[in-house]
C-alpha cells in the first residue's frame, strides 16, 4: 500500500512539473510576443489597423509547415506555438500567430477552417472583431481582407452568403497588379478556398473528432458549425496544462483514497493488515472487504 501511494506521488509530481514548465514557457513566449507587438504596432490604432498591420509582418516569409514543437516530441501534434509560427508556417500557423498577437492587445479573433464541396478541410483564416461591432475576415496566407464600398470589411458571413465579394476582390487586385508580397493571386483556387462552408473548428483532425461532429450536428444541427472556438487552443502550452488537470484531479483523488485506507486499516487487528499488506490478491480483496463492513 505504502509503495503504491509513493508510485502515485512521484507521477503526480511529474505531471504538475511538465505543467509549470509549460507555464514558464507559455509566459515566456507571451512576453516575447508583447515585445515583438509594441515594436511593430501602435496601440493607439483601431483594430482593423492593427490586424492589417499584423498581417503584413508574414509577407515574404516562407510558407512551410515549420518542424519546430512545443517542448517535448510528444506534443508535436499540437503543432507549433504562436512564437514558432512567427517566421515560417503555412496558413494555419498565421492565424494562430495573429490571433495571440492581436489578444495582447484585447482583440478578439478567431481562427476558421474553410471546407470544399466534399467536405475536407482546405484552408485556414481568421475573423477579427473590429470597432463598431463590425467583423473583418482575413486571409493570412495571400494577405487579403475585405473592404466595404461604404467603409468597413466583410466578415465570414458575409462572404459565405456573397460568394462574389472574394471573387471580386481577387480580380480588383489582380488588375492593379497589387503585389501582396504573400501566395500569389495567380494561382488562387475558388475551388479550395471558397467561404462555402466554413466552420469554426476543424473537425477532419482525428477519427475521434469526425465522431464527435456528427454526434453534435445530429445534436443541435448546423450550429455546431459555429460553436465558439475556445482561445486556449492557439496555445500549446495551454492545452497541456488543461489535458493534465483531469489526471492530476484523478491521481490525487486515488492518493486520498489510498491514505484513508491504509488509515482505516491501522484500525483493524494486525491479522487484517497482514493479509491485505502481504500482496496476496484474494486475501487483499477479502480483507478490504471486511475493513469496509
Amino acid at each position: 500500500m505504502e509503495k503504491i501511494s509513493w508510485g502515485i506521488l512521484a507521477l503526480l509530481a511529474v505531471l504538475v512539473g511538465i505543467q509549470g514548465v509549460a507555464f514558464d514557457r507559455y509566459a515566456d513566449d507571451q512576453s516575447y510576443l508583447k515585445h515583438f507587438l509594441d515594436q511593430r504596432v501602435s496601440p493607439s490604432l483601431p483594430p482593423s489597423e492593427q490586424a492589417k498591420q499584423v498581417l503584413s509582418y508574414f509577407r515574404g516569409k516562407p510558407t512551410q509547415q515549420s518542424r519546430e514543437y512545443f517542448l517535448l516530441p510528444v506534443f508535436a501534434f499540437l503543432r507549433p506555438s504562436p512564437r514558432q509560427s512567427l517566421n515560417q508556417g503555412p496558413c494555419a500557423s498565421r492565424s494562430r500567430a495573429m490571433i495571440a498577437l492581436l489578444a495582447l492587445r484585447g482583440i478578439n479573433a478567431s481562427k476558421w477552417a474553410l471546407y470544399s464541396e466534399d467536405w475536407q478541410s482546405q484552408h485556414a483564416v481568421v475573423e477579427v472583431e473590429i470597432e463598431n461591432h463590425g467583423r473583418m475576415a482575413i486571409d493570412p496566407l495571400f494577405g487579403l481582407w475585405f473592404p466595404r464600398p461604404g467603409g468597413g470589411y466583410y466578415g465570414i458571413d458575409d462572404l459565405q452568403k456573397n460568394p462574389e465579394i472574394l471573387r471580386g476582390r481577387i480580380r480588383s487586385l489582380l488588375v492593379q497588379g497589387s503585389d501582396t508580397g504573400f501566395a500569389s493571386l495567380r494561382h488562387f483556387r475558388f475551388d479550395r478556398y471558397s467561404y462555402d462552408h466554413p466552420r469554426t473548428i476543424n473537425w477532419n483532425k482525428s477519427y475521434l473528432m469526425e465522431h464527435a461532429y456528427w454526434l453534435l450536428h445530429a445534436l443541435i444541427g448546423d450550429r455546431v458549425d459555429r460553436l465558439p472556438r475556445p482561445s486556449f487552443v492557439e496555445q500549446p502550452a495551454l492545452m497541456v496544462i488543461y489535458a493534465l488537470v483531469p489526471l492530476d484531479v484523478l491521481l490525487l483523488a486515488i492518493l486520498i483514497w489510498s491514505l484513508r485506507l491504509k488509515q482505516s486499516l491501522q484500525e483493524k487487528p494486525a491479522c487484517v493488515r497482514a493479509l491485505v499488506l502481504d500482496g496476496r490478491t484474494p486475501a487483499r480483496v477479502a480483507a478490504i472487504h471486511w475493513a469496509r463492513e
